[in-house]
């Protein structure tokens, strides 16, 4: 019978094993392996956890009653194994993750079975790695073990960019550790879809996310030619014309590629990738200013394809895109989301990942400060816009244009590559808010666009910030019909609603205070959780698909030190942790501010779901003083484009509809739901979507049966 459970999941693995055993001989070495593992085998036991399997060099643990107990047995494992032969210590490596399993014929089956594994094969020696989520779920009850932050992974089989922390391991030097310098977006839990927290269409896979292709925009200075990228790079090309007429030329300056590294999260997705910078202005406006330099990740697609190139402006679709399946792959990064690499020649200082040009200490230090206030204190938010001013001075005294952060600037990047590359015809992939940028360029180069493959929407005109609080309500309406649906969650969880408005009036009326760590293991802060930050958790939660089964749960049962490290995962994402902020006002103050206002009226009809709207935008859009373009990018797609709209049911494009309004002013468009997934659509496309995008890009006026993605599997709710 098939059974799931929640477990924390071990894997260990003996270090140099068959060396040893080779040294000591046939009967030695048996008799050292029964005491080394009768050893392991005692320390699982000490720690209430169940031997699954032995695999030879290493054993298979599960723990079903608690993850301290995983984390327990970790460190006595260690301890152990080193004991067998304190002359000559035995190492071991472990990897341990948690979540929800599937038992069946005495063994577990799952992603966080397979997450345990390959963490175990990647840690190093005497190391136990596992998600940072882990950490998160631990809480202050943890306080007796360290965790340290190892940066992102890319894990075979796996989503790149997940969080890894190393626990109770010894001090290791740098070089053993993840470049910090390569920090890709948090995962999709962390950032989430209403409001702000739907940047993860843009950044994700903090997505979330990345998780993805490593964004690094770096400044050099005004007049630098840009044939130096960090040392030796090679001028890919600088051509003097553009590709055809069919793409706009570039005007008062020449757009070029320069080769460049390839990150290592990178590689290790796609190790036949090829990296290079876009150098454009950082304004063009001010075309012979400042530069930037806009990393572009190239992957070749099959031999012989004749379908043409594809470029890619949504940061959901990693390096491993399923796209490079039909055609070559052009992921460009969006200007100002970064974790710069390399130093740039001129005015400014070399940068080396943990100084991105717009990043705003002022605004970290007083955002971190008000987590033990109420989410919508008037002087917290008074303090907050108060730093984004004082930020935006700052930036525009070192001669950052603040202005050039925007989605029209976007949009001619994706100009400037097609061109500078000399692609000529080219299909371009979007998704989310970036949907934005794709529509303004096929509207001013429609020779050059063959198709368009829009992911999870947001139609000119639109905005995610718009009405967030109405968004949450309508998406958690969905979670609610979909646990009706099924006979065990509905049993447990049937007034779900009712359920999670008395937990956020507790909370409302009586708020509580805890020490805990984002989502990513930034921190510890302390949060004083209330009601608005409930809701703001729940928003986490519902944004990431492999997390949708655990919401009703969650809403009930999850600590309150896992709800608050949800509830300020995006918080730390853009303006507490190691942040974009920058990026984010510029964009969002830019497009969104103005139809934001109108958030306020669900505020305060839906004040249990109001944590999705962030009530300091508005002010510190007022500070950050960037002119409004809302009405120079609104106007509907009015090209004649094939458009594949691929919509996420639980999104924000899902819950208002969004996919199916832009279809309806297209005259060529496909519209293809999957009901039970959210905004990691992109991140992590379904066979169906797959084997749809790979058909219309064959031939972008078929017809397609998108019915095979809407039979999408049942969600398989956590229950008891």
């Amino acid at each position: 019978m098939r059974t799931t459970a929640t477990v924390a999941v071990l894997f260990c693995d003996v270090v140099g094993s068959t060396e040893r055993l080779t040294r000591l001989g046939d009967e030695a070495g048996d008799q050292f392996r029964r005491e080394l593992f009768g050893a392991l085998r005692h320390a699982v036991r000490e720690n209430d956890g169940t031997e699954v399997k032995h695999l030879g060099d290493g054993l298979m643990v599960v723990f079903e009653r608690s993850s301290i107990d995983a984390i327990e047995c970790a460190a006595a494992m260690h301890e152990a194994a080193r004991a067998v032969d304190p002359d000559d210590p035995v190492h071991l490596r472990i990897g341990v993750s948690i979540g929800e399993v599937a038992h069946e014929d005495d063994d577990w089956f799952g992603t966080p079975v397979v997450e345990a594994a390959r963490l175990c094969a990647a840690a190093g020696t005497d190391r136990t790695w596992a998600p940072a989520l882990l950490e998160s779920i631990i809480g202050s009850r943890g306080r007796s073990h360290h965790f340290r932050p190892i940066g992102p992974m890319s894990l075979k089989g796996l989503p790149p960019g997940m969080q890894v922390v190393e626990i109770d391991g010894p001090e290791a030097p740098d070089d053993e550790l993840v470049p910090p310098t390569w920090h890709a977006p948090e995962p999709a839990l962390a950032a989430t879809g209403r409001g702000r927290r739907r940047w993860v269409n843009l950044v994700a896979g903090l997505a979330v996310m990345a998780t993805i292709a490593v964004i690094a925009t770096v400044v050099v200075a005004a007049g630098d030619d840009g044939d130096s990228a960090g040392g030796d790079a090679k001028d890919l090309r600088t051509p003097s014309k553009p590709a055809s007429d069919v793409v706009s030329a570039p005007v008062g300056y020449t757009p070029k590629l320069v080769a460049a590294p390839c990150s290592p999260t990178t590689l290790e997705s796609v190790p036949t990738a090829t990296c290079s910078e876009l150098v454009v202005p950082e304004s063009r406006a001010d075309p012979d200013g400042r530069k930037l330099r806009l990393p572009v990740t190239t992957v070749a697609g099959p031999n012989g394809s004749e379908v043409d190139p594809i470029v890619v402006l949504d940061v959901n679709e990693g390096a491993a895109t399923s796209l490079a399946e039909s055609a070559d792959v052009h992921l460009l990064s969006l200007r100002g989301f970064h974790t710069a690499a390399q130093g740039a020649g001129g005015d400014l200082p070399a940068h080396d990942g943990t100084d991105p040009v717009l990043s705003c200490p002022e605004v970290q230090a007083a955002w971190s400060a008000s987590f033990a206030e109420r989410a919508d204190d008037e002087g917290a938010i008074s303090t907050r816009a108060d730093a984004a001013g004082a930020c935006a001075d700052r930036l525009r005294a070192q001669g950052v244009h603040l202005e050039g952060y925007s989605w029209v600037e976007a949009a001619a990047d994706i100009r400037d590559l097609v061109w500078a590359s000399e692609l000529d015809r080219v299909n371009v992939a979007a998704g989310g808010l970036t949907t934005v940028a794709a529509v303004a360029y096929a509207r001013t180069n429609p020779g050059s666009v063959r198709s368009l493959i829009l992911t999870n929407p947001t139609p000119p005109g639109e905005s995610v910030l718009e009405d967030p609080t109405l968004s949450l309500s309508r998406s958690f309406d969905a979670i609610q019909e979909l646990c009706d649906a099924d006979e065990d969650c509905k049993a447990e969880y049937g007034d779900l609603a009712g359920l999670y408005k008395a937990r956020y009036d507790r909370l409302q009326a009586s708020p509580v205070t805890v020490s805990t760590t984002s989502l990513s293991g930034v921190g510890p802060f302390t949060v004083l959780l209330d009601g608005r930050r409930y809701a703001a958790a729940l928003e986490s939660a519902m944004r990431e698909s492999a997390r949708l089964p655990q919401v009703p749960s969650g809403v009930v049962v999850a600590s309150d030190e896992l709800t608050a490290a949800a509830g300020i995962a995006e918080d730390v994402s853009f303006f507490a942790g190691p942040s974009l902020t920058g990026a984010f006002l510029s964009l969002t103050c830019s497009y969104d501010a103005r139809t934001n206002r109108t958030a306020e009226v669900s505020d305060v009809a839906l004040p249990q779901f109001a944590g999705a709207n962030e009530p300091s935008f508005g002010r510190m859009c007022e500070r950050w003083g960037v002119p409004n373009e809302f009405e120079r990018l609104s106007r509907p797609l009015d090209v004649d484009v094939p458009v594949l709209l691929a919509v996420g049911g639980l999104s924000a494009a899902g819950a208002n509809g969004w996919a199916d309004s832009m279809a309806d002013g297209i005259d060529r468009s496909t519209v293809v739901e999957v009901p039970t997934m959210s905004e990691d659509l992109a991140f992590s496309p379904p066979r169906c979507l797959r084997e749809l995008r790979a058909e219309f890009l064959l031939d972008p006026g078929a017809d397609l049966d998108a019915r095979a993605c809407l039979d999408a599997d049942p969600i398989d709710f956590v229950v008891g």
